[in-house]
């Protein structure tokens, strides 16, 4: 046992003991406020970017990046200052993989390549004219600037939220940040459908007027959203109801009153889950649908596998989530069995459009069109099989190989499986606070499945929440979290 002596006379004879400067102890304390601040700053920018229409506009993904960037230098200043390490936990590949695609977006947009490699159609513009201009790889220059800032933006957000996620108590917070704001977006969405106000905010709605779409317009890009926050709330309810048995195994009271006990801690979270599944069945999603489903199931299935949750607690639960998502289901499901039984008519004209996109890549598959030039860029291969305008392939892979190229683009995508397999790590391997990379796996597979058939990931809102999701998921990953880091 360490012995204390308060003797403050034989403290200051002592040689050896040196009083701790009060500036040293004030300026810890500043840099923590500072800290605390920039951290609830970048929370309340993921939890609000679903308000202006999923941030899905010119000025609010602007604003994103604006707010993002100035809180990275916010955080990098407050770090320096203060002479701490910043984590070197985050695995190098990711960082090499996610930054090459962006270097390389930044080249197609540029003049600096040889010409050789620059789209023919600036040639012929050239031609046309009469006069010299600039060529560049990318169709769409300033598109591809835009693209890449949005991409910056998202490996900004997941780089600040993997910072302060390595201490568990900023990575509950943020968990919990999305779950609860998830949920108001799904009692709004609600409102707004059951209640006939056929508006977004203030603006008349124009699109997927009998569908709940909450404050985003596409209701498959809500359902995206949707999806993540129920599988956030998921593991809060998981994590909670857990605590809350062993704390009840360990006392004397009797089943009843633990029943009792259960219900009175757990009516909030099931209310929740049961608005954010109502919500999500009736924006008549299939995409959406099916990739939550996929991903609870798998998410129930880490629970079980690392058996923090009994067999009849799981089977408890399952059977909840079912009654839960059956009582949502009745609500809208006439609407959504037509909506998959047209999956296979609807299904044929993406695939024109996906197979018109890979032929088209074929014509610059190592250099791409740009990114973000999908609409420009397709424009010249459309065929009359095709009807009405596509701004995206509905396909994330589709299109990024054809914006970017199969090089970069594989690279891009390596860079989300490498976070990937490192919260399948961390499921694997850490003992504790493994339902942190346990919800990252299964947003992931939410996120890739849905990318199959739709663009969910390109709107800013998704983008951004999944990003924060996986930059918790990643660094309670690593066996290198721990508390000292605030």
């Amino acid at each position: 046992m360490t012995k204390t002596i308060n003797n403050t006379s034989t403290q200051q004879n002592n040689p050896s003991y040196r009083r701790r400067p009060v500036s040293s102890t004030t300026n810890s304390s500043i840099s923590k406020t500072i800290n605390n601040t920039i951290f609830y700053a970048l929370l309340l920018l993921v939890v609000l970017a679903p308000i202006p229409f999923g941030s899905n506009r010119p000025w609010s993904w602007s604003l994103l990046t604006l707010i993002t960037s100035l809180l990275t230098l916010a955080w990098v200043a407050n770090t320096i200052f203060n002479q701490r390490k910043i984590s070197l936990s985050l695995p190098t590949p990711i960082i090499i993989l996610f930054l090459i695609p962006i270097i390389w977006a930044f080249l197609q947009a540029s003049t600096i390549l040889p010409e050789s490699w620059t789209h023919p159609l600036w040639q012929m513009t050239a031609e046309t004219l009469g006069e010299p201009i600039n060529k560049t790889i990318s169709i769409a220059p300033d598109n591809t600037h835009t693209a890449v800032m949005r991409l910056i933006t998202y490996g900004l957000i997941f780089f600040l939220t993997f910072q302060f996620s390595r201490n568990k108590d900023k990575a509950d917070a943020t968990l919990k940040w999305i779950a609860v704001s998830a949920v108001l977006y799904a009692t709004y969405g609600l409102i707004i459908h059951w209640g006939g106000f056929n508006s977004i905010l203030w603006y008349e709605r124009t699109a997927y007027i009998n569908d709940v779409t909450s404050t985003f317009i596409n209701r498959n890009s809500y359902a995206t959203y949707a999806g993540l926050g129920l599988l956030s709330l998921i593991t809060l309810f998981l994590k909670n109801s857990t605590k809350s048995r062993v704390g009840h195994q360990n006392s004397s009271i009797g089943k009843e009153k633990r029943i009792e006990l259960f219900i009175i801690n757990s009516w909030r979270p099931l209310l929740g889950l049961m608005l954010i599944t109502t919500a999500l069945i009736t924006t008549h999603s299939r995409g959406g649908f099916i990739s939550t489903a996929v991903a609870v199931v798998v998410l129930l299935i880490i629970f079980s596998i690392k058996k923090k949750v009994n067999t009849k607690t799981l089977l408890g639960t399952v059977g909840g989530l079912l009654f839960i998502i059956i009582l949502g289901y009745s609500f809208s499901s006439d609407i959504l069995l037509k909506r998959l039984d047209r999956s296979a008519h609807d299904a044929e004209g993406r695939l024109k459009v996906y197979e018109q996109t890979i032929d088209a890549t074929a014509d610059n598959s190592m250099t791409g069109f740009g990114y973000g030039s999908f609409q420009q860029g397709f424009r010249m291969y459309r065929n009359e099989e095709i009807a009405g305008i596509y701004d995206k392939s509905h396909n994330t892979y589709v299109e990024n190989s054809f914006e970017l190229g199969y090089p970069a683009a594989s690279l891009l995508f390596l860079s989300i499986i490498a976070a990937f397999m490192l919260s399948v790590k961390g499921v694997k391997h850490r003992r504790r606070d493994w339902l942190y990379p346990a919800t990252g796996v299964s947003a992931t597979l939410l996120i890739a499945i849905h990318s199959f058939v739709d663009f969910s990931l390109q709107i800013p809102a998704v983008a951004l929440t999944y990003s924060a999701m996986m930059g918790f998921s990643v660094a309670q990953a690593s066996h290198a979290a721990n508390a000292s880091h605030k």
